[in-house]
């Protein structure tokens, strides 16, 4: 007997297109292929009750990009003053946004309907005589309540509770409560959430090790396996079933529409999706050093900008403090000596004026993180604003070509410096007999050390910045002194 315990971001994929690679025959096909025996179905009720939250959650998300999208259309504009050919960009406008408004029209008409299809499309799973739905009970959430005292993952990461995830994973370990396993059934756990259950990033389908080991005590480690992909379990794990049903004809057209066989060699390759290469590139330049060298920048420009602003009230505070008439012409000479020619006339309050001009500047904080195509304006000492803008960030992956993203640092149109990111998105050939021919490894190089540096120098433009401020208006205070 084959067990399945799907995560639930399984069951939502099947009934959810936003890849478009999915056809509307799959989870059809697949409840017929369980119905007809052989396939048993473990479903946690923490999973069941999040699907329904998530598929409702799915629908209401539809809606709202469609609106986005409306609004991106509305938003466009174009050039004017041509003197002959002048394009109406309204019309244009107007042609792309008539079906999405019509899409939009009938998706708020059937929204509910959507709902109730989709929840139907996925009892014919849940409803299944084949599906065993356990029960979250006391014996269950004390055990989930260990491994959160213990950090055991899925529960090892600050600040994420994960206590759904812990549900499933008690539920794995625990299985031999819920069914009767025999010396040569299998389990299969089929999740794409591989930070919270799988060893890393590259190696998805080995079990984080607090996960293995409690597998092991329980006896049961040999018959578990996790694979990472739906389709994965279709194409290589569910064959002798779906010949035994007589649905080989069934799902090879069907493969046609869901199954990639590109994307099936890249699994077996251990080759990262290439539907998925986006989202990967994406998490893994967040996490990469550099890019923390960069966010850790941001955090000491943000100081700078702190000062900067205490500046700016204590030059006001000065105003109201310093009684200018009576300041002796003798202070003001001898200030003029120490500031080594920083005031620009003998008056004082002029200049302080004119300090307080150079640090007025109405600063926005950094972020504290940094995404993939999301630029970010960074203001200068000079009142200038940069941007670090992400160029060709969009990926179109094929196997075995390669893509450079750029990062630019730009002064208007000016680019001040230039890093990149360079993805290889890897392939591997197999001949009929499965065995690999030829390949190449997926892999992703970031070089942002120009960008670092030039950050850098601003970091340090910002600091001369200060530190000239500092000393202004350390020696303009002691004149009050």
């Amino acid at each position: 007997m084959k067990y399945l315990l799907f995560d639930t971001n399984i069951y939502i994929n099947m009934v959810v297109n936003r890849r478009n690679n999915i056809s509307s025959k799959l989870i059809t096909d697949f409840a017929a292929l369980v119905a007809v025996g052989g396939i048993e179905i473990m479903l946690p009720d923490i999973v069941q009750y999040e699907t329904y939250k998530h598929l409702e959650e799915e629908v209401e998300a539809i809606g709202i990009l469609l609106n986005k999208q409306i609004s991106n259309i509305k938003n466009l504009y174009w050039l004017t003053g041509f003197q002959a050919d002048e394009i109406d960009a309204e019309s244009y406008k107007n042609r792309a946004k008539k079906p999405l408004c019509e899409l939009l029209d009938i998706f708020d008409q059937q929204k509910s309907n959507y709902v109730t299809e989709v929840r139907r499309s996925i009892n014919s799973i849940f409803e299944s005589e084949h599906t065993k739905l356990i029960a979250t009970d006391e014996e269950l959430m004390q055990k989930v309540m260990k491994r959160r005292i213990f950090k055991k993952a899925p529960m090892h990461k600050e600040n994420k509770e994960s206590f759904a995830d812990a549900l499933i994973t008690e539920v794995l370990i625990n299985a031999k409560k819920y069914i009767q396993l025999n010396d040569n059934d299998v389990i299969y756990f089929i999740t794409e959430n591989y930070t919270d259950f799988s060893l890393n990033k590259t190696q998805k389908e080995f079990f984080h090790p607090h996960i293995e080991a409690d597998l092991k005590a329980a006896g049961i480690f040999e018959h578990v396996k996790l694979i990472n992909s739906f389709s994965k379990l279709v194409a290589l794990e569910l064959q002798e079933e779906i010949k035994a049903a007589n649905m080989e004809l069934v799902f090879r057209e069907a493969s046609l529409e869901y199954f990639d066989i590109d994307a099936e060699s890249r699994e077996m390759a251990g080759l990262p999706s290439l539907s998925g290469f986006q989202d990967y590139m994406e998490e893994y330049v967040a996490e990469h050093d550099e890019t923390r060298l960069i966010v850790e920048v941001f955090e000491s420009i943000n100081k700078e900008i702190r000062k900067i602003e205490e500046m700016y009230t204590a030059y006001d505070r000065l105003l109201s403090a310093v009684d200018f008439d009576a300041v002796e012409p003798a202070k003001l000479e001898q200030l003029q000596e120490r500031l080594n020619g920083v005031l620009s006339s003998e008056n004082l309050k002029n200049n302080i004026l004119f300090l307080m001009e150079e640090t007025e500047e109405e600063y926005l904080d950094l972020p504290d993180c940094l995404y993939v195509g999301a630029d970010v304006d960074i203001p200068t000492p000079k009142h200038n604003v940069l941007c670090l803008h992400w160029s060709d960030f969009e990926l179109d992956p094929e196997s075995g070509e390669t893509h450079t993203v750029y990062l630019q640092l730009k002064r208007d149109a000016e680019i001040i410096a230039e890093s990149y990111i360079e993805i290889t998105y890897g392939y591997m050939n197999f001949n009929e007999d499965g065995n690999a021919t030829d390949g190449c490894e997926s892999d992703i190089k970031v070089n942002l050390n120009s960008i670092i540096e030039a950050l850098n120098n601003l970091h340090e433009e910002y600091q001369d910045f200060t530190s000239r401020h500092e000393r202004v208006l350390g020696t303009i205070q002691s004149i009050n002194s």
